[in-house]
């Protein structure tokens, strides 16, 4: 509570050395915040957390934020997007490169049998999902995908509430497949 108010004030008064003492408490939090409930990459956590911050202060010179409550959940929200986003830029960057480069190789027997098991046990997992989960899951392995507009149109919310389903529902998928394996 104090270093929120802290950080707030010193922001509004342009106190920069208060902020210079605060802010690597703050940016630490952040990173760790990012690092456990998103499995960020420390160099990815901190990129997002130094964008998020400078985005704040902006805010709060601009008069946008008025509380330091209010500062605080955004800097957490706007952390939060930075880094889905920038993750979701690399994956598709990545994605289109290697498709790209690598040449169709036939899968072997091995492959195949490794590659339905992994299936079967995806598809017990979803099937472990509540019914809204299943579906929304269901929308994402669809073929071609949709995308994240017409899914916050089907579920009826946000695109940013869509990434973050999307983001834990994976983790979910995928630790419940490593387990069953």
């Amino acid at each position: 509570m104090n270093m929120k108010m802290d950080f707030f004030k010193a922001v509004l008064t342009h106190d920069q050395d208060t902020l210079n003492s605060l802010l690597p408490r703050l940016t630490t939090e952040l990173q760790l915040y990012l690092q456990r409930h998103y499995q960020a990459d420390p160099p990815d956590a901190q990129d997002a957390v130094q964008s998020a911050l400078l985005y704040v202060i902006e805010k709060i010179h601009s008069q946008s934020l008025h509380t330091p409550e209010a500062a605080l959940k955004y800097l957490y929200l706007t952390s939060r997007h930075r880094y889905l986003r920038t993750i979701y830029q690399s994956k598709k960057l990545v994605f289109m490169t290697n498709e790209r480069q690598e040449p169709f190789v036939n899968d072997s027997q091995v492959d195949t049998l490794i590659f339905l098991e992994e299936r079967g046990a995806l598809e017990e997992c979803i099937a472990k999902l509540n019914d809204e989960s299943q579906r929304f899951v269901r929308a994402l392995l669809q073929s071609p995908p949709l995308s994240t507009e017409a899914l916050a149109r089907e579920f009826g919310c946000r695109e940013t509430t869509i990434w973050v389903r999307k983001h834990r529902l994976t983790a979910l998928l995928a630790r419940c497949v490593e387990a069953s394996m």
